[in-house]
């Protein structure tokens, strides 16, 4: 782990682990108090109380990752497996150092108790490959044979994630419901109605290129229809946003890659964000390779 104190990592898997945490000089008090209870209070298994003062702690901390990646763990035990999958993939994306083998088993276990099953054994398998003796590989050898047992009845499971997601797409959480587009998709490769159901919420999302990629597994008339309709929508909006798509049939400007890069970064400092999106979708769509491409790409990251 980062930091400049001598950190030590500790985890309670029903086996306890310690660690402590990296705060900023200006909030010594606060966040070493409030990390010093939370650390106590995870290693006794008393996870509530640990994620009140983990929370207390955060603000203090220069390293975020630490506080999400135990603050996570505490919260799955406390069954807000939601939160817990946030924080999770928050610290794992931050910081790859934290992608450990008990990094693994919970974000599976939080994605098995979402019905998230195919995703879970990706987790689970990693959790066993990363340390394959001990309890934990041991509950993660459990996990995949019930796993195993509910992929036994595909057909009720992808009517359940297909519903899920509509439902989700339904009430606004774009990320939940592509998660079960998504695991009804693994259970019908090629399937027309979970491709365009992701694809429809990848586009609602802003997301046109994802979308355009789940269309390529999918054939017949409602996903051509759909991925024309995605695609058309896609240039007619960079040329009302920015202004310099070229026409069907005219030849591409020299200077298209750094003009849209510059229209990125005018977006980027506007504070619009799905143009910046958009423009960088387009620019990967064209150019995966180009340098301008990545520092559009660079730029998305900064917003996430």
């Amino acid at each position: 782990m980062r930091g400049t104190l001598s950190p030590c990592r500790i985890l309670f898997v029903s086996l306890c682990f310690v660690t402590v945490g990296v705060y900023r000089a200006d909030a010594v008090e606060t966040a070493a108090d409030s990390w010093n209870k939370a650390v106590g209070a995870f290693s006794a298994g008393k996870y509530q109380e640990a994620a009140v003062f983990f929370r207390k702690a955060e603000p203090g901390f220069s390293d975020k990752a630490s506080v999400h990646y135990y603050l996570g763990i505490a919260l799955y035990h406390t069954g807000d497996f939601e939160e817990a999958l946030r924080l999770l993939k928050s610290a794992g994306e931050t910081e790859p150092d934290f992608r450990d083998y008990i990094y693994h088993y919970y974000l599976g276990a939080s994605y098995y108790r979402k019905k998230l099953y195919k995703l879970a054994a990706v987790e689970m398998k990693a959790a066993i490959s990363e340390h394959p003796d001990g309890k934990v590989a041991g509950k993660a050898g459990e996990a995949l044979k019930e796993i195993s047992l509910i992929g036994a009845v595909p057909d009720e499971s992808y009517r359940w994630y297909l519903e899920a997601a509509k439902k989700g797409r339904e009430s606004g959480n774009a990320e939940w419901a592509a998660d079960y587009a998504l695991e009804a998709f693994l259970l019908r490769p090629g399937d027309e109605a979970a491709a365009a159901l992701l694809a429809g919420i990848y586009s609602d999302a802003g997301k046109p290129l994802s979308a355009l990629k789940a269309l390529e597994y999918a054939n017949g008339d409602e996903a051509r229809k759909l991925k024309d309709s995605i695609a058309g929508a896609m240039t007619n909006c960079l040329k009302e946003t920015i202004g310099i798509m070229p026409s069907p049939g005219k030849e591409e400007p020299a200077d298209l890659r750094e003009s849209l890069l510059n229209k990125a970064k005018e977006a980027f400092s506007a504070g619009d964000n799905k143009t910046v999106t958009l423009i960088m979708e387009e620019m990967l769509n064209r150019w995966p390779d180009a340098s301008e491409t990545a520092e559009a790409a660079g730029l998305v990251g900064e917003i996430k």
